[in-house]
């Protein structure tokens, strides 16, 4: 079964009184969200999709466990490790 998304990264921005989930590179408004923690998280969601995919395909799994903790710090709105 495949993605049927708008590929990352995408971004979440204030503007003008909401969060604004979007992905610059294809220039789409994804969705809006009232509450910063729920934007950081959609905003995540391609790269939380593709680090489990990564899981799940690769048997050494330490490039799927750095892309998952840089995935879920997105989310969590803090700085990215590298």
């Amino acid at each position: 079964m495949g993605a049927d998304h708008t590929p990352g990264p995408w971004d979440a921005v204030f503007e003008d009184g909401r969060w604004l989930i979007l992905s610059e590179k294809y220039g789409h408004r994804h969705a809006t969200a009232d509450r910063e923690a729920d934007a950081r998280l959609i905003a995540a969601a391609p790269d939380l999709y593709q680090a489990l995919q990564g899981m799940l395909s690769d048997r050494d799994f330490t490039g799927a466990i750095r892309q998952a903790r840089r995935a879920l710090a997105k989310a969590e709105g803090v700085e990215v490790p590298k």
